[in-house]
């Protein structure tokens, strides 16, 4: 099965992340999108993120959106293992499960693929990359690095539409700590209902 490998924090998933898995998937004519939740320990500790939602949380909200994405599938490989492995070992595991993936991120996580990645020709040559342009010109980017470069023939560029670009995991995180305060900015933001996001935390 034809797949893009969305892995990330969902920390929680937004709207953004929905339909712009959903874009890639329309333009890429694949069969599935699947979600790859990291560890909230990575989250916390090697992101640096101010807080993360545990694991089961993070999971149930996933499964709440796949209710009504039939292309939406979940996959638990990365926190089932004792360390947060890297990306191109979930890549090769979910091959082994019968997924030709390619890997999917965002124009931030695509640019600083030299300095913060390992194995990124691997990644590229044996998978492929689709890169979500949001606030960046990627390909402008990529002409300041010969490493970048390298990688355009096994690289896919999906421009995002401009409301995604202001959704962010980080402002929604802030926004749970007074759901009273900013309700309306969560219902705009988030792909469930918030009834939903209090029964999950």
């Amino acid at each position: 099965m034809k797949a893009l490998l969305f892995a990330g924090a969902f920390n929680p998933v937004t709207k953004a992340h929905i339909e712009l898995a959903k874009l890639s998937l329309e333009q890429t004519k694949r069969d599935c999108v699947i979600f790859l939740p990291s560890q909230s320990h990575y989250i916390e500790q090697d992101q640096r993120k101010n807080y993360a939602l545990s694991a089961n949380q993070r999971l149930a909200l996933l499964r709440k959106c796949q209710e009504n994405h039939p292309w939406m599938k979940i996959s638990t490989y990365d926190l089932e293992q004792k360390e947060q492995p890297r990306t191109y070992q979930s890549l090769k595991a979910l091959k082994q499960k019968g997924y030709d993936c390619a890997l999917l991120l965002g124009d931030d996580q695509f640019l600083k693929m030299e300095s913060t990645w390992l194995n990124v020709d691997k990644i590229a040559k044996e998978f492929g990359i689709v890169c979500l342009e949001r606030g960046k010109n990627v390909l402008e980017e990529m002409k300041n690095s010969s490493f970048l470069m390298a990688l355009m023939p096994y690289v896919t560029i999906i421009k995002s539409p401009n409301w995604s670009k202001t959704i962010s995991s980080s402002q929604v995180r802030l926004w749970l700590q007074d759901q009273h305060q900013h309700r309306k900015e969560l219902e705009e933001v988030l792909p469930f209902s918030l009834a939903v996001l209090q029964e999950v935390l």
